[in-house]
């Protein structure tokens, strides 16, 4: 039994994809999943009767009732 030429082209052309195909894959990793997120950093809550501001480039708390001030940043750097 013969096999017309148009059979035997789409059967070479199938036979090449599928080498191809192999030897691209062989060398496909799996990627590594993303690193989680930081975690959130609370942003703090000024309570009720303060104030916050900044002295000297650092934040600082003065309590409105015993005028106390306390400071929230510190170090060389200024800081907003």
């Amino acid at each position: 039994m013969r096999f017309p030429k148009s059979a035997f082209k789409i059967s070479s052309f199938l036979a090449v994809s599928l080498v191809v195909v192999s030897l691209f894959s062989v060398d496909c990793k799996k990627k590594a999943p993303p690193p989680p997120p930081p975690p959130p950093i609370p942003t703090p809550v000024v309570p009720p009767g303060s104030l916050v501001f900044v002295q000297r480039g650092h934040l600082v708390r003065l309590d409105l009732e015993s005028s106390q001030i306390t400071p929230l940043t510190s170090g060389k750097s200024t800081e907003w």
